[in-house]
């Protein structure tokens, strides 16, 4: 769903780690992956936003016999890389930055 909102600059930075994963990631991974610029307290905060936002989709596990905790996986989808591609092309952040 596209409710017209362009993701915050933290925002586009989730998404670009995402992108980087090139698979989905929980948010605790995505924050370690941050390397501290998007805290463990703060992370689904941003991907509770992207969700609403339409730009990623998430896998919620289902509880099974043998379930620990298991969080859900967030993966970029087209509305997402779409958003990367367009604040690249304006500027917004740069194409070597996600590394």
């Amino acid at each position: 769903m596209d409710n017209g909102k362009w993701p915050s600059g933290r925002e586009l930075e989730v998404l670009q780690l995402l992108q980087s994963a090139g698979r989905g990631m929980s948010g605790t991974e995505v924050a370690e992956k941050s390397h501290g610029s998007v805290d463990r307290t703060t992370v689904y905060v941003y991907l509770g936003r992207l969700e609403e936002k339409g730009y990623v989709h998430v896998t919620r596990p289902t509880a099974g016999r043998n379930s620990g905790l298991q969080r859900p996986i967030y993966k970029l989808n087209g509305l997402g890389a779409r958003a990367i591609q367009a604040a690249e092309m304006v500027g917004m952040i740069g194409a070597a930055a996600r590394s």
